[in-house]
């Protein structure tokens, strides 16, 4: 297990806070921050394309598998979120999965999500030594931002009818 961590991260001379959460604080995080919430829910909304996503949805879904095995790690400033991804993996591993990675719209094309997977991977790597992520084939900005962090193409694959790039980053 992962514990939660907080903290600064500055981008392009701006000062953003950080969490790096379990489960558990993901649930007490919605029940102390209201408006980072709503942001938080805002984003996956956006990310899984769906009007009508509850953030309880997201929490219902990590209880299905094993919550002591996932992470969130959200970028945000005056309670809007940024970035974040999710990160899992599994007991006795040295890899891990990075999904859900996504930048709020407003905040695109300033080198934001390099640094949240940048501080994500300093943050675990003495855990992991090697992080592997999904990606559209067809998202060319996403990739070119993997492969400045230093993933590379794995292979390629169809997922339910959609082309997917998988990329893997060791340490």
């Amino acid at each position: 297990m992962i514990h939660s961590i907080k903290g600064n991260i500055m981008i392009n001379k701006i000062k953003y806070k950080f969490f790096l959460l379990n489960i558990n604080d993901l649930i007490y995080l919605i029940k102390d921050k209201i408006l980072l919430t709503k942001s938080f829910q805002n984003i996956m909304i956006e990310h899984r394309n769906n009007p009508n996503f509850k953030i309880e949805k997201l929490i219902e879904e990590e209880k299905q598998f094993h919550p002591e095995k996932v992470n969130y790690f959200i970028i945000y400033k005056d309670n809007n979120l940024v970035s974040c991804a999710r990160l899992i993996y599994k007991n006795n591993s040295k890899s891990c999965y990075l999904g859900m990675i996504h930048t709020n719209n407003n905040y695109r094309n300033q080198g934001i999500c390099k640094k949240t997977l940048k501080k994500l991977i300093n943050l675990t790597n003495n855990k992991f030594n090697k992080y592997e992520l999904e990606v559209e084939e067809n998202n060319i900005p996403a990739i070119k931002c993997y492969e400045k962090v230093g993933f590379i193409l794995e292979k390629k694959y169809k997922y339910n009818n959609i082309k997917v790039n998988l990329m893997i980053l060791d340490i």
